[in-house]
């Protein structure tokens, strides 16, 4: 099964990314088992992410990761997979997914293989498999290989390399040998193997066993009189010493080695619960209870892990796996919570098509295959992180040369963006060995600090925001909404005309709220980015009981909950004004009133009634300070109406019209020591004016500065974090935006109508992803870390980063980065198209004027906005032609799982009308999109099939098998009516049902939509 990256995290109810525009990432991925002994019920398990470069011609790159006996998920969560992975909140829940902007997959497409059967998610029915040997592994990885090019053979031409680290040391070479002969013999599927890669890769026991004392000595971790002493005590021979004395010096460094972690020693080591002394003392405690076993052992159900250490004793026929290595079953020095939590939960489970427990048990040997590939011209990078202290790149170092062939390029250094990025030395055979610098078996990621935001600290924050966007240029903004699309189809698909993809965009925005907000205020002063980050948490809680919609969630429970609890409220317009209304309550801006000089008669009696009223009332007021009877002055008040507002004297007046209201408020300016208010009926309107009297002009100001504190409570009490949007509004700032649409409140009908309405609101925005069309190869980056990673490498020149300090930079937090990656791209973008960001100082404009042109131009459609005709969308199946939408035929009702190419060939010969030129696209896996070349054929086929006048066998009996075919119209109404189910085929279905115009969905129109075709521009709004 496929599925994109959003599908598969609304599977797994993960939490989406800050900005759900950054989940639209452009790879494709599949997932299950593979089958490769059918009498055994042995099934090897796989993750396949496809290239997000140019999947027909990029490298294939299979990832095993080692231990032995570790998951290739490890690489998927830690190293190089399409997602980084935060832990969750409370321990053990879901963890969050966010795009990996430095994934493999920017460049290649991967398979991540568990191997042999028992690691990871494969197994067998046959417990005799989980005792295997390193030939049997690289066997059933072979014909994994052969099978999985069957399942893709659109990948049989792309170069294929064997990639992998630790242990796979051993299982890469080995695999690598195995498939070289496989090419040899002929064996079809003809694979492309073009090399391997290893990385700190496990090889030789000598060689590695003994680079760990010489690393240690290296990077200054034991001294030199230790080192100079336990080399000569054991003459090299650490692995295996022989003689008490030497173990005696080993054990001196293993204690100074204890606490540090083995795969990234500049990372911290994380600690457990402690496990008991046990077994050799020559090696660190955590590892002290590795390979204690007497029987196979269950395997813990995520068999994640690392590579096991050297010097480590292993008893002979067992696997050393981390479940034995300390009492808490964890790896010693590592937090494995993630992948823990996130493989054994089982909507994950079920979402990557993975089954249930096993048990392992299996043997291991050393091959090595080096020379036999090399010599054959495969070419091999044996590459090492210099911090790696697990499997030292000392020892790869050793055994690399040791291979015996001519040094052709001596060891020098190798860059990245001209800062060294480690060493390389090449040998004859297209051997080389290079190493990482400061890299061992985890990513360093930058974290930029980006202030949080929740209801504790909103009215803080809200006045810091607002001085920033007052004194920068700019406000970019980027959000996360509360769920995203369930179904493939319902994503904006390349198929989509402008109409369909807003009607997209409408159910979706209606559907999903906002859960988080990112603000930054930037500017950009010298080529240095000036940035004010805030990530604003959310929560459309109904706390004033006006009414709320519906809204779907898709994210973890502890995080709903914390939100809920924490969450900033917000209201729209129409919702505030019904707060108002409910409550009883207008605010005081909402008393000012133009004078009138024309009255009618009533209006005079009116206002002179109210004169004499308001005069009476103030004298008995006054009247009352005197010292009288308390009966006499009750009977006053009485009389004139006079209440209390607060510990000040008022009197209500009553009003039948909002006429009357003006009347009632112009009248009242006549009295300096009054100060009216309006109180709002139940249900509209306005049932009385309050006239508050004060006791000298002073006291007038101090109630005026108390109903003006009053009215600012209550706006961030009710508007919440509209406020921050009011006043980005109210500031005329130019917003910066990656496909955005407004989501704030429930869409207008139509585009034009949006459009309107959204400039009314913000006059400038700027989205990054017109900028983007404007700089032509840049087609297929559609999402933003792959695009700051094409424009540097194609674009030289950095750009500084400089954040405000308000965030808390004692804390990390991945929250809101992306809206910094927004300012980031738009930045470059400018730089590259040569646009001043320099905004005039004479403060009649607060944009810059060669942004003008590149102002306010939204198109759901956005990739395909720089042709002419208002429908269009881009389309590609290897024919960048154009085609109109009249020549779409939708299918749906053939064989379940059938494939793109295999429908194809089951149409070409059916019918003559396919004897023409066509194409056929998934949509989701229960309908296909054809794509007739030639003008006029869609329209004869979908009048064929209408008229039951079938001439063709093949087509008949496809037919009575269930095969339907509707026009581009059905496909229209079906998004246009908000029908959601989760198969296209359904929907399809239920429009044909309740209508029985067919033919007449391909009327001739004045002017027809036409549309590309291309899957590397998907629009990137999906989570709209």
């Amino acid at each position: 099964m496929k599925f994109n990256n959003t599908h598969l995290l609304l599977l797994l109810h993960t939490h989406l990314n800050p900005n759900c525009i950054e989940l639209q990432a452009s790879f494709i991925s599949a997932s299950r088992y593979v089958i490769v002994d059918e009498s055994h019920g042995k099934k090897l398990y796989y993750y396949f992410v496809e290239s997000e470069g140019n999947p027909s011609k990029d490298p294939v790159v299979l990832w095993l990761n080692g231990g032995p006996g570790c998951s290739s998920f490890d690489g998927f969560v830690y190293e190089h997979g399409p997602f980084n992975f935060e832990a969750g909140k409370p321990h053990g829940s879901l963890p969050t997914l966010h795009l990996n902007p430095y994934s493999w997959s920017k460049v290649s497409s991967i398979i991540y293989l568990d191997s042999p059967a028992g690691v990871g998610l494969s197994y067998s029915g046959n417990v005799s498999d989980y005792e295997t040997g390193d030939l049997k592994t690289a066997a059933d990885s072979h014909t994994f290989l052969l099978k999985w090019f069957e399942l893709y053979p659109e990948f049989l031409s792309n170069p294929f390399y064997i990639s992998g680290e630790s242990y796979a040391g051993v299982y890469v070479p080995t695999l690598a040998y195995e498939v070289a002969q496989g090419i040899s013999a002929g064996i079809k599927p003809i694979i492309n193997l073009k090399g391997y890669m290893v990385g700190n890769g496990v090889t030789d026991d000598h060689y590695d066993g003994n680079a760990l004392v010489p690393f240690a000595h290296g990077m200054g971790l034991i001294s030199d009189e230790l080192y100079e002493t336990v080399s000569a005590e054991c003459q090299g021979n650490f692995y295996n010493p022989t003689s008490e004395s030497c173990e005696d010096k080993l054990t001196k460094v293993d204690e100074l080695l204890k606490d540090i972690n083995i795969y990234d020693i500049l990372e911290p080591c994380y600690h457990d619960t402690p496990s008991r002394i046990q077994l050799n003392t020559r090696v660190p405690p955590s590892f002290r209870r590795l390979g204690e076993t007497e029987r196979p052992l269950p395997v813990r159900k995520r068999m994640f892990g690392r590579a096991w250490p050297f010097r480590a004793p292993v008893r002979d026929g067992y696997v050393p796996t981390w479940p034995q290595i300390l009492n808490s079953e964890e790896v010693p020095c590592t937090d494995d919570e993630v992948a823990n939590a996130w493989l054994n939960n089982e909507t994950v489970r079920k979402a990557i098509h993975a089954e249930s427990n096993y048990v392992l048990s299996r043997r291991w040997e050393h091959d090595q295959n080096h020379k036999n590939l090399t010599m054959r011209g495969y070419r091999a990078i044996i590459f090492s992180g210099d911090h790696d202290m697990c499997v030292p790149y000392t020892g790869s170092q050793a055994w690399t040369r040791s291979v015996g062939y001519k040094t052709i390029d001596e060891w020098r250094p190798w860059y990245v963006k001209q800062q060294v990025a480690g060493y390389v030395q090449g040998y004859d055979n297209n051997l080389s060995f290079l190493t990482v610098k400061a890299a061992a078996r985890h990513r360093r990621r930058i974290q930029w600090p980006v202030k949080q935001v929740t209801k504790s600290n909103f009215s803080e924050a809200l006045a810091e925001i607002k001085a920033c966007i007052l004194n920068s240029d700019y406000v970019a903004v980027s959000f996360q909404k509360t769920g995203g699309h369930s179904a493939p189809w319902h994503k904006i698909l390349p198929i989509d005309t402008e109409e369909t993809a807003y009607f997209k965009a409408k159910q979706a925005a209606e559907r999903f709220q906002i859960l988080q907000f990112a603000v930054c205020p930037f500017s950009v002063k010298a080529s240095k980015l000036i940035a004010h980050p805030y990530n604003f948490h959310l929560f459309p809680r109904d706390e004033l009981k006006v009414g709320m919609p519906s809204y779907s969630f898709s994210c973890q429970s502890s995080y709903l909950t914390a939100m809920a609890q924490e969450g900033i409220s917000y209201l729209s317009k129409a919702q505030e004004l019904a707060e108002n209304v409910q409550i009883g309550l207008l605010p005081p801006s909402s008393c000012t009133v133009q004078s009138s000089s024309v009255h009618s008669v009533a209006d005079s009696l009116f206002t002179e009634r109210i004169k004499s009223r308001v005069k009476n009332w103030i004298s008995a007021c006054k009247d009352s300070n005197k010292a009288e009877d308390a009966l006499i002055s009750s009977l006053r008040k009485l009389i004139s109406g006079s209440e209390v507002y607060g510990s000040r004297p008022s009197l209500n007046i009553d009003v039948c019209s909002e006429h009357q209201v003006k009347l009632a408020l112009e009248t009242l300016k006549e009295f300096v020591d009054v100060v009216p208010l309006q109180l709002a009926k139940r249900g509209a309107g306005v049932q009385a004016v309050r006239a508050v009297l004060t006791s000298s002009q002073e006291d007038k100001k101090l109630l005026e500065k108390e109903l003006q504190d009053m009215e600012q409570e209550r706006r961030e009490r009710v508007l919440g974090f509209r406020e921050v949007i009011d006043f980005i509004s109210m500031s005329q700032r130019p917003v910066v935006v990656h496909n955005l649409l407004n989501v704030l409140a429930p869409l207008p009908l139509t585009m034009d109508e949006f459009k309107s309405s959204l400039h009314l609101v913000f006059p400038h925005i700027l989205d990054v992803s017109h900028l983007m069309n404007e700089i032509g190869p840049f087609e297929k980056m559609n999402n933003m870390p792959a695009a700051i990673s094409y424009l540097e490498r194609r674009f030289p020149g950095s750009i500084d980063v400089n954040i405000s300090s308000q965030a808390d930079t004692d804390k990390v937090n991945i929250h809101g980065h992306n809206v910094l990656i927004v300012c980031r791209l738009f930045v470059k973008l400018c730089s590259i198209l040569k646009i001043s960001l320099d905004v005039p100082e004479d403060g009649q404009s607060h944009s810059s004027p060669s942004l003008e042109r590149h102002s306010n131009i939204l198109n759901p459609c956005s990739s395909n906005s720089r042709d002419p005709i208002e429908d269009d969308v881009r389309i590609w199946t290897g024919n960048s032609g154009t085609v109109s939408i009249n020549n779409l035929v939708f299918l749906w009702g053939f064989e379940s799982g059938i494939s793109a190419r295999s429908l194809k060939e089951l149409l070409c010969d059916s019918h003559d009308v396919f004897s023409e030129e066509f194409d056929v696209r998934m949509v989701d896996r229960t309908c296909a999109v054809v794509v007739f070349w030639t003008p006029g054929l869609a329209e004869c086929f979908l009048s064929i099939i209408d008229s039951g006048e079938i001439i063709s066998t093949k087509l008949i009996c496809l037919i009575s098998e269930g095969l339907k075919a509707a026009g581009y119209e059905t496909y229209k109404r079906v998004c246009e009516s908000g029908l959601r189910k989760s198969d296209l085929a359904d929907c399809l279905d239920q429009a044909m049902d309740e209508t029985e115009i067919l033919s007449g969905a391909f009327k001739s129109q004045q002017e027809q939509p036409v549309i590309y075709w291309s899957n590397d521009e998907m629009i990137n709004l999906n989570d709209l």
